[in-house]
């Protein structure tokens, strides 16, 4: 243990010292200093862990001294020396932030070594008495914050599925095919909620979530073909209205468009620039499509409007051509940063990765 004497008589000093020794303390290294200004001067360049204070100093007197120590940040324990008759400044000292008092009268070995070592073990517990009152202060803080991100994710899940009803209601007559489209979206939902609860709440890949929504075909066959900047990643708030969005051209392309026979193709290019994504849906059939599904009067169209527009502050153009369903999302601050990888310097930016299923 280190201690520091703060003692400007040279006497005590080695008083101090040769009723230490005769203690036998071997672990306790003593230093001195002579005066206040000596001691901050010590404390700033090695802590020590004890500081034994003598209250009348050549530029501190009384408890001036000991409270310039005490207010120091990381200041260390402090035991103060008192005269004979003057153990109600002791008791003053206490009460300002030392840890004990030790009058010149009893100073012997046993009680020296008794009073620092009882000194240190209180000022230690103090401190990880308040380290855990932090923490705990943290952990109830933390606590509020997500019970008000819960109650505030729930509201928007419950907005977002009275919105879903909303929608496909005007559109689907009779009852049972209301619950079976109103159903596969709200399984969707379910399923976004899913994955993005699995992640914290942190954001996902665009490859995960196309994955997703196409998962019956890209697990079967090679009719969808993904491209561009798949790694990276999208804002949590992002995930669901675009999961959503895709999910009703991936419904209208099984029922109408390329995915109904096993001919028809489908290729989606997406594209990052800083935080702006750029998403393309090219359905390539190998025959003539059916005008059916998105078209502008569509109640699937203008719920991919109200995600992408409304909700994204985005855009998007769908146009259904002879060969297939034509369409480009283009969303602003959908992306996080930084890029999950950096692209090394020898290649030319705006490169692609190609993935086939």
């Amino acid at each position: 243990m280190d201690l520091l004497l703060v003692e400007d008589d040279t006497d005590h000093v080695d008083l101090f010292r040769a009723r230490i020794r005769s203690a036998g303390a071997r672990d306790l290294n003593v230093r001195v200093a002579h005066s206040l200004r000596d001691t901050v001067r010590q404390l700033e360049a090695a802590p020590p862990d004890v500081i034994v204070l003598d209250l009348g100093l050549p530029d501190s007197t009384g408890l001036s001294g000991l409270d310039s120590l005490v207010g120091r940040t990381n200041s260390p324990p402090v035991v103060v020396l008192t005269t004979i008759d003057n153990e109600h400044l002791g008791s003053l000292a206490v009460k300002h932030g030392a840890q004990d008092y030790l009058p010149k009268s009893e100073m012997n070995g046993k009680s020296i070594l008794r009073a620092i070592r009882y000194a240190h073990e209180r000022w230690a517990f103090a401190r990880q008495r308040e380290a855990l009152v932090e923490q705990l202060q943290h952990a109830l803080a933390a606590q509020e914050r997500a019970r008000q991100e819960l109650d505030h994710r729930t509201r928007n899940l419950l907005t977002v599925i009275l919105s879903l009803a909303h929608h496909t209601a005007k559109t689907t007559e009779p009852a049972d095919l209301f619950i079976e489209t109103f159903s596969s979206r709200l399984r969707q939902l379910a399923n976004v909620h899913h994955i993005l609860s699995q992640d914290g709440w942190r954001g996902l890949e665009l490859e995960s979530i196309l994955r997703s929504v196409l998962a019956p075909h890209m697990q079967s066959n090679k009719q969808i073909e993904l491209s561009g900047d798949l790694q990276r990643l999208l804002r949590a708030r992002t995930v669901r209205p675009l999961a959503l969005s895709l999910n009703e051209l991936y419904t209208n392309a099984v029922k109408h468009g390329v995915l109904s026979s096993p001919e028809g193709r489908l290729h989606i290019h997406v594209q990052a620039h800083d935080d702006l994504l750029e998403l393309r849906w090219d359905e390539i059939a190998t025959r003539p499509v059916t005008p059916k599904g998105p078209r502008e009067d569509s109640e699937g169209q203008r719920l991919v409007l109200d995600l992408i527009e409304l909700e994204l502050g985005g855009k998007v153009t769908l146009k259904l051509e002879q060969s297939g369903l034509q369409a480009a999302i283009s969303i602003p601050q959908a992306l996080q940063f930084p890029e999950p990888e950096t692209q090394p310097a020898d290649k030319a930016p705006g490169g692609e990765t190609g993935h086939t299923d």
